[in-house]
């Protein structure tokens, strides 16, 4: 095994010994070996994933996920604040960008929080759109919005103009500058003819009419659950039966089915009492 090892190092931080190798198929072969050292045995474990057939399948972004696996492109919003007018931004870029996305705050909005400049903007697509490539801030009526892009990883970036390799304190970028490449700008003229996404109601009669929908609808709902908690209806069937008297006068005998199937006799209308059977007498 050590014959056919490229390099071997030491992780002082993991605290472990990598071996590598040439090929993959040679780093498979080795795994699960077990290695005798100091008294203890360990056993090697490969590092590589499952082969998927094609090396462009391997292939891992600077964010770490695979390209062939990436569905949405993700990239962070710095120096929102929160007195800033996220229903017409929101419908800036809606106007922009064509797939859909996700704004959502990655601080703690309360009224005891400092500040909330964090914002993520989740776009449902596998790259960046045309509109923000290469876009590192947004000019937003004097504000400047860093945009970080996923390529960016763990690189400097300055959040006051959005240039890589220094940080703020250090940024010679001069406000002239700012209008440059990888710069957008909202116009006034554009911002004030969109729409507040984030106001529920047009106007005082809309609300009103969606008020009065909702309770039309309750009303609904509460009839539907009267209906379904009161008990059925019973059908009661009467019957009639014509007979003669034993004083010869004509009779009629009505038998109601109630609830249960049990059957009831009704009394007597005429107010007499009605003759006692005899019973037969047993056969000796």
């Amino acid at each position: 095994m050590l014959s056919q090892a490229k390099t071997i190092g030491y992780n002082t931080v993991q605290k472990s010994i990598n071996i590598h190798f040439f090929q993959r198929a040679t780093a498979a072969k080795f795994q699960n070996t077990l290695v005798p050292f100091r008294r203890k045995i360990y056993r090697l474990h490969n590092r590589h994933a499952p082969t998927s057939g094609s090396v462009w399948d391997r292939q891992v972004g600077a964010d770490g996920t695979r390209l062939t696996m990436q569905t949405e492109h993700v990239i962070r919003l710095y120096n929102v604040t929160r007195y800033m007018d996220i229903g017409r931004f929101t419908a800036f870029l809606t106007a922009h960008i064509s797939p859909e996305f996700d704004l959502e705050p990655l601080d703690t909005c309360t009224p005891d929080s400092r500040t909330s400049t964090v914002w993520r903007l989740t776009i449902q697509l596998a790259g960046c759109p045309n509109f923000l490539r290469d876009v590192v801030r947004l000019l937003w009526f004097g504000t400047v919005i860093v945009l970080k892009h996923p390529e960016v990883g763990k690189r400097l970036q300055c959040l006051r103009f959005g240039n890589i390799g220094h940080t703020m304190a250090r940024c010679g970028f001069s406000t002239e500058q700012l209008r440059g490449p990888g710069s957008i700008l909202a116009s006034e003229e554009e911002v004030s003819q969109l729409e507040d996404l984030a106001v529920p109601f047009r106007s005082f009669a809309e609300m009103c009419d969606i008020a009065a929908q909702r309770i039309r609808l309750q009303d609904q709902a509460d009839t539907v659950s009267a209906q379904a908690v009161q008990p059925p209806s019973v059908m009661v069937l009467t019957l009639a039966v014509d007979c003669v008297n034993s004083d010869g006068r004509d009779g009629r005998i009505v038998a109601a089915s109630g609830i249960g199937g049990r059957s009831t006799a009704p009394p007597d209308q005429s107010g007499q009492t009605p003759l006692a059977q005899p019973k037969p007498k047993p056969r000796p």
